[in-house]
């Protein structure tokens, strides 16, 4: 069973499900300061991302200076994890 995931992972991770393709840190920090009305910095998300990575739920992938994120289990397999 997977390590479970913190409130502000679940946030950071739901950006991630509402998009049909990978996204970027920048990408991620400014839609989850956006829909939850947060003043997370750049530092802060890639943190949670970092975790998350390691959980197991996301992959990672570099090109060129930027990283981009995706999900490794359907929005549905998570929730019954959780």
């Amino acid at each position: 069973m997977k390590e479970k995931l913190s409130i502000s992972e679940k946030e950071v991770l739901s950006i991630i499900y509402d998009s049909e393709k990978e996204l970027a840190l920048h990408d991620i920090m400014n839609a989850v300061n956006e829909k939850f009305d947060q003043d997370w910095k750049t530092q802060t998300v890639s943190t949670f991302l970092s975790r998350i990575v390691k959980k197991g739920y996301l992959s990672r992938r570099k090109e060129g200076r930027y990283t981009y994120y995706a999900p490794l289990q359907k929005k549905e397999e998570v929730l019954l994890n959780e």
